[in-house]
């Protein structure tokens, strides 16, 4: 790993803080800790400015197809809850209107 590329990922305070609270026991520990760190940093962990997916999904192109899915996922729950409220709202109403003897 470069220099420029390890004072990078040491910027990050989740890093530095993991770094600081082990002790390690040999080079080759802190370079798996750091591989393991990296790997998660640019593969599972989600970055806002980038919205919300992976370094790597953005670029290995998966970033366009995830918000999509996303989207879409979205306007299907907005539907079933605005579905859901209606009939509710509709109960309500029409239990007013009928009111039981």
């Amino acid at each position: 790993m470069s220099k420029a590329l390890l004072e990078e990922y040491l910027r990050d305070e989740t890093l530095k803080a993991r770094m600081n609270l082990l002790v390690y026991t040999s080079p080759d520990e802190l370079r798996r800790t750091m591989q393991d760190f990296i790997e998660y940093y640019n593969h599972r962990r989600y970055h806002e400015a980038i919205g919300n997916v992976s370094p790597a999904d953005v670029y290995y192109g998966r970033r366009e197809e995830i918000l999509r899915r996303r989207a879409e996922q979205k306007q299907r729950t907005i539907e079933q809850r605005l579905r859901y409220n209606l009939s509710r709202w509709n109960q309500k109403l029409t239990g007013e209107l009928n009111p039981k003897a």
